[in-house]
């Protein structure tokens, strides 16, 4: 399985992560911080047996996406 995710600066990452703190303890679930799994946004997720063809795909479609600033509307 291979995964595309994109990754926070580290400030909304420490706020983020309060956030998940928040809900486990609330909720008793605590797979994100069980498995040490950061905050992050997963694009793509898919598999393959041809793993030289995905990334030469990934580096084309790379020059497409632009930086910038994302804001949050909610959590969900």
């Amino acid at each position: 399985m291979y995964l595309v995710s994109i990754y926070f600066d580290e400030q909304t990452d420490k706020r983020i992560r309060q956030y998940i703190n928040q809900i486990a303890r609330r909720s008793g679930n605590t797979y994100m911080i069980d498995g040490n799994i950061p905050p992050h946004i997963t694009i793509s997720a898919f598999e393959t047996n041809r793993e030289s063809e995905a990334i030469a795909l990934l580096e084309q479609r790379l020059s497409n996406f632009k930086q910038g600033t994302l804001q949050w509307a909610g959590v969900g």
